[in-house]
């Protein structure tokens, strides 16, 4: 049982490294939404895929192997045409990847919006349907467009072996991308117990209260208990619990099973820290460790405590250069986490 739990871990992990819509009338016949709120698009995916965006980032996956993301970003250089911001994108990629070779053509995002479609393979470790590591090859097709001064990616993962299986799949996704604008998402949601400055980011039918500050923003009602702070980057803060097997009943335990799978399946995985805590007069270890994704570093403190018999994990993502920037409100809402 445990290496599926770290398996849909790892998925969650991978999720947030590489960062909530509602369906209305216009949802495609046999889709559903998995936009984080805020987001200037929507992205659909096929009913029976999971829902991701608990990850902060607006994703959902198929199976254990077969994934859907959607992000925007703020371009360097606020002039930078589709093609310059095609090029910077795939020099990145020249730069972390040895022999990178890939396709580049002119393709459509949604029904018509003007497109790049990149796609390439990688090599990576892998899970099969009986839960065992084995070597892979990562097909990646990514669709790059510009809207509103946004760079926006579509990324679709699976192994290279089983695209074909999932090809129609992944077109119907792209060709049912929508755009939209950025929305404001901080509406204040309080109880009796929350604590001056701050607001809501858990629902009420969940064991826990998770108070976060009022200048993060939520998605109450789609079911993730995820904030976000609404800057390029988007740094995201993500509570998860999964139940454990009996012999393992300590934070410190937990991690070390988890990082064995991180070591081998996060690229660049680097662990800088672990300090020792109390969230809500429990035990528990922040591990803070380091991720790449592209040629970018990405930073990320995983908070574990077990109570119950499942292992909670509250996790701060964000990039390297803007981690500290959103240390200190991190520390309080694991001071201000709260069981009922």
């Amino acid at each position: 049982m445990i290496k599926r739990i770290i398996s849909l871990l790892i998925i969650t992990l991978l999720c947030s490294v590489a960062l909530v819509g509602c369906n209305d009338d216009g949802t495609p016949d046999g889709m559903f939404s998995v936009t984080v709120a805020g987001e200037p698009f929507t992205l659909f995916v096929p009913d029976g895929w999971t829902d991701n965006r608990d990850s902060g980032i607006s994703s959902a996956y198929f199976g254990l192997n077969v994934i859907a993301t959607a992000r925007a970003y703020a371009p360097e250089d606020a002039n930078a045409t589709l093609s310059d911001y095609v090029d910077a994108y795939v020099e990145d990629l020249k730069q972390t990847h040895e022999n990178f070779s890939f396709t580049r053509k002119d393709a459509a995002l949604g029904k018509d919006t003007p497109a790049v479609r990149l796609e390439y393979d990688l090599s990576r470790k892998a899970i099969d349907g009986a839960g065992n590591d084995t070597d892979s090859k990562l097909k990646t097709i990514q669709y790059l467009s510009m809207h509103s001064g946004d760079a926006i990616v579509l990324s679709f993962y699976c192994e290279s072996s089983a695209f074909e299986e999932y090809a129609e799949a992944f077109e119907q996704i792209r060709r049912e991308f929508r755009f939209g604008e950025r929305t404001a998402v901080n509406d204040v949601e309080t109880d009796k117990k929350t604590p001056e400055g701050m607001k809501l980011a858990s629902e009420d039918g969940i064991e826990y209260r998770f108070y976060i500050p009022n200048s993060w923003n939520t998605a109450l009602g789609d079911g993730a208990t995820t904030a976000f702070f609404a800057e390029s980057g988007r740094p995201n803060v993500s509570v998860s619990s999964y139940s454990l097997p009996a012999e393992i009943t300590d934070a410190k335990t937990y991690f070390e099973a988890c990082e064995v799978d991180y070591k081998e399946k996060l690229q660049g995985y680097e662990l800088l820290s672990s300090e020792e805590r109390r969230v809500h007069d429990r035990d528990a270890i922040s591990y803070t460790y380091k991720t790449v994704y592209g040629s970018t570093e990405i930073r990320i403190m995983q908070t574990v405590f077990v109570y119950n018999g499942s292992a909670y994990s509250i996790t701060y993502t964000a990039l390297a250069d803007r981690f500290d920037a959103h240390i200190d409100d991190v520390v309080r809402m694991l001071d201000e986490f709260r069981f009922r």
